[in-house]
């Protein structure tokens, strides 16, 4: 049976020690992970935290495994803070007879064997005579007056105490301040054993130190033994075997110098562990492997994240994670892991993406995999699948080919489509690879059409980026492109495939671990291959796709035509009646009865002949109006009267419920006339009313085409959402909601919204039968030829190119890329163009007024396009602008803030290219207050000399404004050169 093993980490923890202290955590949580996944509890870890007895009496504090928590172990360091030490030894041989002691406490109440390994972090010898020691007394009187204390005072006496004891001692020192001390301390260090030289104090260099010590002593490899060195000053150790430490070390002016020794380590018999049942381990040993994620959760975090790099028993178990990337664990730390790399800098970034790479690389299994088919070929005809590279190919990133699971966006894509149109088919003649397609590892360079598809298409990157894999899931990816591309080489593979996978490999039901499956590049992608979707993702997909591009043509104008809207100024063609009461002829829209008008109704029979005479019409014309509630027409008397927005009589009363207006619809421009006393009538069968106006010469004169966004007219008909799939009308109001909601993503709406839209398995979508008229209507209104305008918006939607070009550059953009160049016009322009316009308009340059407005329509823009685009000249643009000449120049000035006149124009070649322009009265207030070179704060000088002395602490001249380091060498200038105001 293996012993225990008792781990101390002893460091010194005086003022001198601040970043051994800040690296002990980061140590501490390795040696936890280390002991927790290899010896699973058989290490105990102790930290004993020494200073001087300067300091108090608690000299020494402790904190064990054995009698502590992990948790209360890094509450023990997190409280340490270095402070302390009155003279430069320490209390390093207290805090050695402490261990001595606790290690033979253990080992008498144990009753199976134990052994104890020392660490000790410092930059100070013991206490000694040779040592400029204040406070050996202390120490001695407490070690000799504490019972337990056996190994005593003597320097010496320490050593042969844990040589008796079989106690490895491994110091890490720092360098002093002159090589003469430091080695003279180390002399001290390595008559207990050996000892490193730390010089580099960063955290990462100790923490990683240490842990290459510790991990030579399990009978590891550490590949950075080249970074650290260990040093020893007596090459003879036989020199130590003196009685006492005073006839042995020499005198403090001895002029000792230290050699310098391989970084490496002989393993330790009862600290070696096999490490090859760890792979058999976790992957039969659930327990384990919570154990192992739970160890990585904590390790995968900016400050401890490097520890995987040259940890190699942490390396290996990331490895056997990494080959289970279907566990949801495994995405949750690589997501972690990829947060942690932008928060480090330098160099540790470097090694971190560096060690990513590596852990990738699946060249080993590829070669085993491909190798196992080569030997076992029974025929001489074998074809085989080799990369035709190019310079193209050589640039391809590893990283671009593995996104590709994640985000099949047009770069990934891209890429890889350049590895399918390289691929070639060579068959052998003897059955074996020919020459140059194995590299000197014996990895293959080429793929055995032969392999299962699952392999294929997972080691077609390795062609172009060896040791690189696709997931399932990249595969899949692959093996559509293949198919979409119509490839002569692989399309059938690719069928097949896809087929055997059908209804595995895309994870809805634990969607949550793999949001990368609802993106847009998913949806785009899977929509294309419809066919290898199981019925319960066509309909998550469908969904998803007809909301994205739903979407996109949010902001699509669509032309309708409907009713034309009258204008009340002009006249237009009306049936009238003669009204016997005041005996004029009156618009039908406004008579009560057969032969009453509702003039004489409101006015009286006087009034109303006096309004009629006043304004007298046609008699087949009136001032026609659109009530803008119930969008019927009807006619005014008097226009002049009309300064509000136009309702008819019945939308005008004040009651519930409210009448319901009498009308008769056009069937030609579908207009909708007002007809209190039903004196229109409609011609006999089944034609239908139609309008004088349409009946007129030019009946295009009652229509109108209005231009509308997509977004409009699906919000003001909910109905049409079933032309796009949605199949519950009673919810359709949310379903358009959502469809046009930029601030809720794809993933949100599978997770957040799914019982909306995906909880009932819909029926396919039924759509309108033939016979049913659809009516739909804009700003209330309805619109001609509905159903082919259904039509084309279904096929334009779901399948039309949703972009256009932009108004300035002319370059194509999607819809959504296009915004409207003040908020106020119609006309779109890209938000590249859109934030250069405005953004012209900079504090310190020249002022060009059509800037402040938009370049097409010349309004003022609406304030949320100043916030979007230059929130810093919102408050210039919406403020009263000053005359301004057309023969100047003018600038926005820097200083006062104001818009002043630069310079005529005939005065400058070209327009004038500042900065930093200040107008004329702020330069005039600068000259007579001088600033201070450093702060630029103006400066007025009351009384006294020339020197001014800042209240930022600069002195300068405030005769010329020039800048010195002292006070004397101001007044030294002032002499000299400035004797102005002496």
């Amino acid at each position: 049976m293996a012993p225990e093993v008792d781990l101390f980490l002893v460091c010194d923890t005086t003022a001198s020690m601040g970043r051994y202290i800040s690296s002990l955590a980061a140590t501490i949580r390795q040696v936890f992970a280390v002991i927790k996944l290899l010896f699973r509890g058989r290490v105990k870890l102790h930290v004993v935290s020494y200073k001087n007895y300067c300091d108090g009496k608690l000299v020494v504090t402790h904190r064990s495994q054995r009698t502590h928590s992990n948790k209360q172990i890094l509450e023990f360091v997190a409280d340490l803070v270095p402070h302390g030490g009155g003279d430069i030894p320490e209390a390093i041989k207290t805090a050695l007879n402490f261990v001595h002691s606790t290690v033979n406490s253990i080992r008498e109440a144990s009753a199976i064997s134990t052994e104890a390994l020392v660490l000790i972090f410092t930059d100070a010898p013991p206490h000694h005579s040779h040592t400029l020691s204040r406070y050996w007394r202390h120490e001695r009187d407490a070690i000799q007056t504490n019972p337990t204390y056996t190994a005593g005072y003597d320097w010496l006496s320490i050593r042969r105490a844990f040589q008796v004891a079989s106690i490895p001692v491994f110091t890490f020192h720092s360098n002093l301040d002159c090589a003469y001390r430091t080695a003279q301390s180390v002399l001290f260090y390595s008559a207990l054993g050996p000892v490193v030289l730390v010089e580099n104090e960063s955290t990462t260099e100790i923490t990683k130190a240490t842990m290459g010590l510790l991990l030579q002593l399990m009978g590891h490899k550490f590949e950075f033994s080249d970074l650290f060195t260990c040093v020893r000053v007596w090459a003879d150790c036989a020199a130590f075997g003196g009685d006492a430490e005073d006839a042995v070390f020499p005198d403090v002016d001895a002029r000792l110098t230290c050699t310098r020794l391989p970084f490496q380590f002989d393993a330790l018999p009862w600290m070696d562990e096999d490490v090859s049942p760890l792979p058999a381990l976790f992957e039969t040993n659930e327990e384990y492997q919570r154990m192992v994620y739970h160890v990585f959760g904590a390790l995968v975090t900016p400050t401890n994240v490097l520890a995987l790099t040259y940890n190699t028993i942490l390396a290996k178990l990331w490895r056997l994670i990494c080959k289970r990337r279907s566990d949801p664990r495994y995405a949750s730390l690589t997501t972690t892991l990829s947060l942690c790399v932008p928060a480090l800098t330098g160099l540790d970034k470097q090694q971190v993406q560096q060690w990513i790479q590596e852990s990738h690389n699946e060249s080993h299994a590829i070669r085993d995999t491909i190798m196992a088919l080569t030997h076992d070929i029974g025929s001489s005809d074998r074809s085989i699948i080799v990369l035709e590279r190019n310079t193209l190919l050589d640039s391809v990133d590893p990283a671009d080919l593995r996104s590709l699971a994640r985000a099949p966006t047009p770069n990934a894509i891209r890429t890889v489509q350049s590895i399918l149109t390289h691929l070639q088919l060579v068959t052998l003649d003897d059955g074996r690879p020919t020459d140059g397609l194995i590299d000197r590892d014996g990895v293959p360079h080429f793929l055995p059409l032969d392999l299962p598809d699952i392999k294929l298409f997972s080691f077609l990157c390795h062609l172009v980026a060896p040791g690189t894999v696709f997931s399932v899931r990249g595969s899949a990816v692959v093996a559509m492109l293949c198919v979409s591309s119509n490839h002569s080489i692989m399309k059938d593979r690719a069928h097949d495939f896809l087929h055997s996978i059908r209804g595995t490999w895309l994870p809805l039901d634990v969607a949550t671990d793999y949001p990368e499956i609802l993106s847009v590049e998913y949806i785009k992608l899977l929509h294309r291959h419809r066919q290898f979707l199981t019925p319960n993702e066509l309909v998550v997909y469908d969904r998803l796709y007809a909301m994205h591009r739903m979407r996109l043509a949010a902001t699509k104008d669509v032309d309708v035509t409907v009713g034309a809207t009258p204008v009340k100024a002009q006249l237009r063609l009306d049936i009238k009646a003669k009204c016997l009461s005041c005996n004029t002829h009156v618009s039908v829209s406004l008579m009560t009865t057969k032969d009453l008008c509702a003039i004489c109704v409101e006015y009286g029979l006087a009034d109303a002949r006096a309004i009629q005479r006043k304004h007298i019409t046609p008699v087949n014309k009136s001032h026609m109006v659109e009530c803008t509630v119930c969008h019927c027409l009807y006619a005014v008397v008097q226009p002049e009267l009309l300064n509000i927005a136009p309702k008819c009589f019945y939308c005008r009363q004040w009651v519930k419920p409210r009448p319901i207006a009498p009308v008769v619809e056009c069937v030609r421009c579908l207009n909708k006339y007002l007809d209190p006393a039903h004196l229109i009538e409609a011609p006999p069968g089944d034609v239908g009313w139609t309008c004088t106006p349409c009946l007129a010469v030019a009946p295009q004169a009652a229509t109108m085409v209005k231009t509308v966004p997509f977004k409009t007219i699906m919000e003001s008909n909910l109905e049409l959402s079933r032309e796009f799939g949605w199949t519950k009308p009673k919810r359709a109001q949310e379903f358009v909601d959502l469809a046009f909601n930029q601030h809720t993503n794809y993933f949100k709406l599978y997770t957040q919204h799914h019982a909306l839209l995906f909880g009932v398995k819909p029926a396919q979508t039924q759509r309108h039968s033939q016979d049913k008229v659809i009516v739909v209507l804009v700003d209330g209104k309805p619109i001609h030829d509905a159903e082919s305008l259904c039509k084309a918006l279904v096929f334009n939607v779901l399948e039309g190119s949703l972009r256009d070009v932009c108004n300035l550059c002319f370059e194509e953009f999607s819809l959504p890329q296009l915004d409207s160049a003040c908020g106020r016009c119609p006309t779109r322009v890209c938000q590249g163009c859109i934030g250069q316009w405005y953004g012209e308009v900079k504090i310190g340059r020249v002022l060009f007024t059509s800037h402040l407005t938009c370049p097409f329509c010349r309004q003022k823009p609406q304030p949320s396009v100043w916030l979007r685009y230059n929130k810093a000249a919102r408050e210039l643009a919406t403020s009263p602008m000053p005359a301004m000449k057309a023969n100047a120049y003018y600038g926005w000035c820097s200083t006062c803030g104001k818009i002043k006149e630069m310079m005529p124009k005939s005065c400058a070649r070209d327009v004038p290219r500042l900065a930093k322009y200040e107008c004329d009265d702020c330069i005039a207030k600068s000259a007579i207050y001088p600033q201070c070179p450093r702060c630029k704060v103006q400066t007025e000088r009351i009384d006294g000399c020339n020197h001014i002395l800042c209240i930022c602490g600069q002195n300068w001249c405030y005769a010329c404004g020039e800048e010195f380091e002292s006070a004397d060498s101001t007044y030294s200038h002032m002499y000299r050169e400035c004797q102005v105001g002496l």
